[in-house]
């Protein structure tokens, strides 16, 4: 897995960016098709609760009622706002006057790897008392949620039989 750093020290009025990649051993195309359900988020993201689809398969426009326990107790509205099947995927969230932008781009490393290159910008009205820990601190979530996706991606490929379903 590639290291998490911050694109910058925000101050208020700047968003707070964090990127970071980790290598699938799947293809893909096994690899788009489970993140593009973001129904799987509960399964890799630790403070996920519960997403429900508001209005069919993923695609542009899809839209989700995430439920989050941390750091709060919460509800966000989720949004494919681009979808390039197996090479690209960007998911926006609102919740109470932050918005998140999730970029999630994929590049074939050979016919059974995958590297998933995901970047987070955050937007909020909300002061950040100290912007340098809190995108310390998001970095880390990031790394922990990335390897927890890796291996769900890996366990729900290898039960599908390598067929690339989800």
């Amino acid at each position: 897995m590639t290291r998490t750093r911050p694109q910058h020290k925000p101050t208020i009025d700047q968003p707070i960016t964090v990127d970071s990649s980790v290598e699938i051993p799947a293809d893909t195309t096994a690899v788009f098709a489970y993140l593009a359900n973001l129904e799987h988020n509960p399964v890799w993201n630790w403070a996920v609760t519960d997403t429900r689809s508001l209005d069919g398969a993923p695609r542009r426009g899809s839209r989700y009622m995430q439920t989050h326990s941390s750091p709060r107790r919460s509800k966000e509205i989720l949004e494919i706002t681009s979808f390039r099947q197996s090479e690209h995927l960007e998911v926006t969230s609102r919740v109470d006057g932050t918005v998140v932008f999730y970029r999630y781009d994929l590049f074939a490393m050979s016919a059974e790897k995958t590297e998933l290159r995901l970047a987070v910008e955050l937007h909020s009205r909300r002061r950040v008392g100290r912007p340098d820990l809190f995108t310390e601190r998001l970095a880390s979530v990031l790394d922990i949620n990335l390897e927890n996706l890796k291996a769900a991606i890996v366990e729900n490929h290898e039960s599908t039989g390598r067929s690339g379903a989800a």
